[in-house]
Parts: C-alpha cells; sequence; structure tokens
C-alpha cells in the first residue's frame, strides 16, 4: 500500500488492528477522519488506524500537530482500549469501534511511542521528545519526567526502571513509581 511509514499489528480477540503513518493525503480512502488539533498551518501528522474482523473492516483517519515517527510503538491495546501516539498527543479509542475515548498533548513537539508497562494492565508509558509520562488508561497523568536533551534512545523497562538515552548520549533511568531520574552515564 503506498504512503504506509512504519506499520505495526495488534492481535485482539477476534480482531486485528493495524497502525500506520499515512501519508497519502487522500481523505477519501477512510470511513472517518478525527483533527486532535486546530488547524494552524503548522505541520501536521496522520495516523491510520485499521479494525479488521472476519466480517468486516473499519479504517479511520487521526490528525495532530507535530511529528510521529510511525514507529513500531505507535500503538497499545489495553482489553477494550487501544492506545495510539499521533503527533504531539496521545488518544484512547474504543475497541472495535474505534470511536476517541480521551485524548491529550502528551509532548510540546512529537511522542516516539507509548508501551504497556510489564505488570500493569492500566497504565503506559509514553516516550515524547523531551519527557517521559506514566498514564493510566483513563487519560490520567500520573507523572512526568524528562532529561537535558530530547530523548531520542530506545525505551527499556528494567525491573522497577525505564532506561533511555538522550540525543547526546547521556543514560537515564527513571523509577515507575515516581518519575525520579538519575543519569547513568555522561
Amino acid at each position: 500500500m503506498s504512503g504506509i511509514i512504519g506499520h505495526m499489528v495488534i492481535s485482539g480477540s477476534g480482531y486485528e488492528i493495524e497502525i500506520w503513518k499515512d501519508k497519502t493525503r487522500e481523505e477519501y480512502l477512510f470511513d472517518e477522519i478525527t483533527r486532535l488539533t486546530k488547524s494552524t498551518g503548522l505541520e501536521t501528522t496522520a495516523i491510520a488506524v485499521r479494525l479488521s474482523t472476519a466480517e468486516t473492516s473499519r479504517v479511520i483517519l487521526i490528525r495532530a500537530f507535530g511529528f510521529s515517527s510511525g514507529r513500531a510503538y505507535s500503538g497499545v491495546l489495553l482489553d477494550d482500549l487501544l492506545i495510539v501516539a499521533v503527533g504531539n498527543r496521545v488518544c484512547g479509542l474504543e475497541v472495535p469501534g474505534l470511536v476517541i475515548r480521551w485524548h491529550i498533548e502528551a509532548d510540546l513537539s512529537a511522542v516516539f511511542g507509548v508501551h504497556a508497562i510489564p505488570g500493569s494492565e492500566t497504565d503506559i508509558i509514553v516516550h515524547g521528545e523531551l519527557n517521559l509520562l506514566r498514564m493510566s488508561n483513563s487519560g490520567e497523568i500520573i507523572w512526568t519526567s524528562g532529561g537535558k536533551d530530547i530523548l531520542t534512545g530506545d525505551l527499556l523497562f528494567v525491573g522497577d526502571s525505564i532506561e533511555i538515552s538522550d540525543f547526546e548520549e547521556d543514560k537515564y533511568r527513571f523509577r515507575l513509581t515516581d518519575g525520579k531520574s538519575e543519569i547513568l552515564k555522561r
């Protein structure tokens, strides 16, 4: 399919969800289009979500201000809630209808991914360009924490912490309980 950048597939009970960064700009391809931010003339990102069952398929497009990478961490499924990163926002979509329950600005510039926390059925970590956030599945921010530079490294769960590096290759450890950080390597 042309226009697809980055692609991830999540399997659920009787359905499959595909998420990709869409570059087609051909809005007639979608069942529904939602803009999470007002049109300001600034760069927007579009994430497409397709939910397919044996009987039907529904494809929606979500646009927001900012940059999204379309990485393998564009979405997380928690029971009947699909949490996706689009631009600088994170939104919760009801499954199977793909109706938006909530959305928040999670970073000033970009969200690189959303990650399920090992052992938690309700919370996720949002990997933003400037900050990490721990959020509940209801869209509540539990904590926000950041480093001194852009958090570009891969996010790793290590015990009860997160490890990630920044643009200058400084490595950080963030506690899952409260987001308190420490620099591991300079």
